[in-house]
């Protein structure tokens, strides 16, 4: 695919400008003892001043070099060209204040553009800013329960740094995966988080309760339909708050890894969760499933070929009853005629998950709606699937995602 670099050098994919390459101390010393290696003297306590000499003077000028701009408010690694110092009282207050004018939000004016997707014709996209920096946000509560950790309720928020002038953005919410037992909304985000902010989007990763981490019967354990309730009740809140987070509500995408990928698809397959927000499925532009084979639990349960342990961790988190399964099921809930998300499914591995993809994509495509799958191959693992998520070096995951979010989400 085409390469194209920013002015320090560094390839970037997708238009997507990942910022300048940094050049270690290390290197810097290395390059100049070798260029100075005629004129070092013979004695080896001559030389030994004359490199620490050195190796003080770049570890100066590389560290005036870099352009930290003060302390953040996080310590988060952005990869952008500069940090930015948050006022945290202005913050607090944009994210717990609903919009008092959320429901009469204008999209952005938009104009032509000859740009979209590969493959695609020329759509009316908004004229988004490129951020030059990444504001993050941890752990704002979007709910609280008695009994229930803080944190398991919660939402990091990553937003771009744009000019004032600049329109509300769209809005991409995360849900992390972990066989709806484990994980956390900050495992292996910020790659992520950098790309989508930097097209000047804003990124939500939200957290969600968890059944137990071992096969439990307990009739009282978490499982579900807390998991979809939480991830519905976040997302509402979330669009509650869009214009104070700069968010333009009309354009929301989530992305969800393996069984946050199911969660993606059920709450906007099975209308109960966002409506239960005061939202509906049609408050969805797009949804990205990152690896997940989980569409159709009675059939899925079923399966003599099924892995075990699989039907397990399944059972653990949506209990025995069958009627459970069905309400759990985005390809059982999925309405042919809702307003449904246009839906990219990524998938890996072999042919049975393939073939669950491709069932759940048939039934999207039935009523009229947009679904593509996009193979990742059979020799990539699951875990692999999600740590490139973002990467710079990643080809295979991340600019496929990239590109439908701006297809989709930057159209009229």
């Amino acid at each position: 695919m085409a390469i194209a670099r920013n002015l320090s050098g560094e390839a970037f994919r997708d238009g997507v400008d990942r910022g300048p390459a940094v050049v270690p101390t290390t290197v810097v010393t290395q390059t100049l003892l070798m260029s100075t290696r005629t004129w070092l003297p013979r004695s080896w306590l001559s030389r030994l001043l004359v490199v620490c000499w050195i190796s003080f003077f770049t570890a100066v000028a590389v560290g005036c070099g870099s352009d930290d701009g003060g302390a953040s408010v996080t310590d988060v690694s952005d990869g952008f060209d500069d940090t930015v110092e948050l006022d945290t009282a202005a913050v607090d207050t944009a994210l717990t204040e609903p919009d008092a004018d959320a429901d009469s939000a204008e999209p952005a004016d938009v104009e032509p553009s000859d740009s979209g997707a590969p493959g695609d014709t020329a759509v009316a996209t908004p004229e988004f800013c490129t951020a030059t920096a990444m504001k993050p946000t941890l752990t704002v509560p979007y709910a609280t329960m008695a009994g229930v950790e803080p944190n398991l309720l919660s939402v990091d928020l990553y937003r771009p740094e744009l000019a004032e002038d600049c329109p509300a953005g769209p809005l991409v919410v995360f849900v992390h995966g972990g066989g709806w037992r484990k994980g956390d909304k900050a495992d292996n985000i910020v790659n992520f988080a950098t790309l989508v902010t930097r097209a000047g989007m804003t990124l939500a990763s939200v957290n969600y309760r968890l059944s137990p981490s071992e096969l439990s019967t307990d009739p009282d354990r978490v499982k579900f339909p807390d998991h979809p309730d939480d991830v519905g009740r976040a997302i509402g809140w979330l669009l509650d708050r869009a214009a104070a987070n700069g968010v333009d509500p009309t354009r929301v995408a989530l992305v969800g890894f393996s069984a946050g990928a199911h969660l993606s698809a059920l709450v906007t397959t099975n209308p109960s969760f966002l409506e239960a927000a005061g939202y509906g499925i049609d408050d969805v532009r797009a949804v990205v499933s990152l690896d997940t084979a989980t569409f159709d639990l009675p059939t899925e349960l079923s399966d003599v070929d099924n892995d075990p342990e699989e039907t397990s961790l399944k059972l653990n988190a949506f209990g025995s009853d069958p009627d459970d399964w069905v309400l759990a099921s985005p390809q059982l809930m999925l309405n042919p005629e809702d307003d449904s998300p246009n839906f990219l499914l990524l998938v890996r591995g072999g042919a049975q998950r393939h073939a669950r993809v491709q069932a759940f994509a048939d039934v999207v495509t039935a009523g009229d709606d947009s679904a593509t799958v996009h193979s990742l191959g059979e020799t990539m693992t699951h875990s692999e699937a999600r740590m490139v998520l973002g990467a710079p070096e990643d080809d295979v995951v991340t600019p496929p995602i990239m590109a439908f979010l701006r297809s989709t989400l930057m159209a009229n």
